[in-house]
């Protein structure tokens, strides 16, 4: 009887046997090593390679320079790179007393968030699903889904329902309204712009400020209490104005310039000239 077959699948076998246990053992290594390291950036608040504060980066690394993956983001004190976040900031040391909800400190270069990002600072890129929230100041272009708060921003905005800040330089762009104490740019929204102060150009369908220096453009109605430029739309309404005034119904109390549309008032000035159609002026 020729045995080799037999022989040949025995140790055939033998090999198998051996691949498995090793494959095995290289497993376990394997388990352990990455034990070690999560239980090292669970310890750490975030893993980083080749070091804590540099190159790519998973966890809450509050100080990093590179690529950062972090679930949420909390007690940032500056990161500069690409950071990818999953979801809205935790309340941490950048918190101040109006709530602004934030991670503190700055973020510097590109930020991908699926829910929401907050800093104290951002430059440069950075995009929320949900929205953004800035507690001191941003320069760049930041966009969100929902909305955009911060108290200085400047650069390009696009709030998908609002855009919101005490000072906005640049441009912002809004489903639904624009809101600041100083605007200062290009400002477009669906439904109203509203601000203390307006320098530049606003597009909306409704205006208000306290004084505008520039082109209002208002498809329903513009109200400001001082006007130093164009104001054009269905009711402009202004106590003073010079300028513009282009509409059906155009209102002031003082003017230096024109109004053209189908009503012209204005309260000072002679009686025969305080209401008149098409053409109204006082120079």
């Amino acid at each position: 009887m020729n045995d080799r077959p037999a022989v040949a699948a025995v140790h055939d076998a033998g090999q198998s046997i051996r691949m498995v246990g090793l494959l095995v053992i290289v497993g376990l290594l394997a388990a352990i090593l990455l034990g070690g390291l999560a239980v090292r950036a669970a310890v750490a608040g975030g893993l980083g390679l080749p070091s804590s504060r540099g190159v790519i980066g998973f966890g809450n690394l509050t100080e990093f320079n590179g690529v950062r993956f972090n679930l949420v983001d909390r007690d940032v004190q500056r990161v500069n790179g690409i950071n990818v976040t999953f979801w809205a900031p935790i309340h941490g040391y950048g918190d101040d007393e109006r709530g602004m909800h934030t991670a503190g400190g700055t973020l510097n270069g590109v930020g991908l968030n699926l829910l929401g990002a907050g800093a104290d600072r951002m430059n440069g890129v950075h995009v929320g699903l949900l929205g953004l929230g800035v507690g001191e100041r941003a320069h760049g272009v930041l966009v969100g889904g929902l909305g955009i708060g911060g108290e200085a921003l400047t650069g390009v905005f696009l709030g998908g329902l609002g855009v919101g800040g005490e000072r906005l330089t640049g441009g912002a762009f809004a489903g639904l309204g624009i809101g600041g104490q100083d605007l200062r740019g290009v400002f477009a929204a669906g439904l109203g712009i509203g601000a203390q102060s307006m320098q530049g150009v606003a597009v909306s369908t409704f205006i208000g400020t306290r004084e505008t220096r520039g082109v209002a453009l208002a498809l329903l109605h513009q109200r400001t209490e001082r006007l130093y430029g164009i104001a054009a739309g269905l009711y402009n309404r202004a106590d003073h104005a010079e300028g513009l005034m282009l509409g059906l119904v155009n209102s002031t109390r003082t003017l230096r310039g024109v109004q053209i549309g189908l009503f012209n008032h204005v309260d000072s000035g002679p009686a025969a000239a305080r209401c008149l159609p098409v053409v109204n002026a006082r120079f």
